[in-house]
């Protein structure tokens, strides 16, 4: 009798403390889903905003690099990176891009980011902000990367411009 009465105290506590575990993890789930405060919602539009701002300006780089007008992009390339890359090697790369996969017939974002650069690999120290597409050409698709950086001015320029083919 005493054993039994044991497991009934014991099944009761259980189920007490399940009820209590279960209360609480409502608990945390409902404040999880209370609703964004107003910074929060500040700061969602503000990074909407800013992910639109960029990708239009992605847009435009492609849009350059359509029209065969890369050393235009070059030209307005962050001061920072323009030392690592000579005119001549940036257009010629894209220009083989080019006539590798021919003209570009869609492309769709991605992903689009914003990160920060150490300075201890390749990539010069600085804030970056980089929208990737996904791109059909007349001989294949692949992954177009546009890449920014914010430079000391506080003006977001052309850092760079990658292709990933998947012929």
């Amino acid at each position: 009798m005493k054993n039994q009465f044991s497991q009934i105290v014991m099944s009761v506590a259980a189920i007490v403390g399940l009820s209590v575990s279960l209360h609480a993890n409502a608990e945390i789930i409902q404040s999880a889903q209370k609703a964004p405060t107003q910074n929060e919602r500040d700061a969602k539009v503000a990074s909407d905003k800013q992910t639109q701002a960029m990708t239009t300006a992605a847009l435009q780089v492609l849009s350059l690099i359509d029209q065969g007008k890369s050393g235009e992009i070059w030209d307005g390339l962050s001061p920072v990176i323009k030392p690592l890359v000579s005119r001549d090697s940036f257009t010629q790369h894209i220009l083989l891009d080019q006539s590798n996969l021919g003209a570009a017939s869609k492309r769709s974002v991605v992903s689009a980011y914003r990160s920060d650069a150490n300075g201890q690999s390749k990539t010069p120290k600085g804030t970056y902000y980089s929208i990737v597409f996904a791109s059909n050409f007349a001989k294949g698709h692949g992954q177009e990367l546009v890449s920014f950086r914010l430079d000391n001015d506080q003006t977001w320029r052309v850092a760079g411009y990658s292709l990933a083919t998947n012929k």
